[in-house]
């Protein structure tokens, strides 16, 4: 059995669609098999949105606005997983709730990741 390398998008898009394209075909160039994003709503991912973060490399930040800033927007998805198609690469992501996979079923997501901490 051959073992399946998988990139991960992340929040390493930065906020520009333009560049998660292009770390898909980074990705395809580099080998890798698939490529799996994280799909969330921010609103649903903290019970307290005005929890600030006492420590750590994000400490004085709040938490509800770094998940804003970090997550991959729901429309760029379908465009995300065509270009991974287009590519060779499987699409697939972790999914964080109810809504999430509901969305992600829509885009025919063909398999899902249960987030580490969840």
């Amino acid at each position: 059995m051959k073992p399946e390398i998988v990139a991960e998008l992340s929040c390493n898009h930065l906020g520009s669609i333009d560049r998660a394209i292009a770390l898909v075909d980074a990705a395809a160039e580099a080998g890798a098999d698939a490529i799996k994003l994280q799909v969330w709503s921010s609103s649903r991912m903290v019970l307290d949105e005005d929890y600030v973060l006492p420590d750590g490399p994000w400490a004085g930040r709040n938490l509800a606005h770094l998940y804003r800033e970090a997550h991959t927007k729901w429309d760029w998805v379908p465009q995300i997983f065509a270009r991974a198609r287009s590519k060779g690469l499987d699409a697939f992501a972790s999914v964080f709730d109810a809504d999430a996979l509901a969305f992600l079923e829509v885009c025919r997501c063909p398999r899902y990741k249960i987030a580490s901490f969840e």
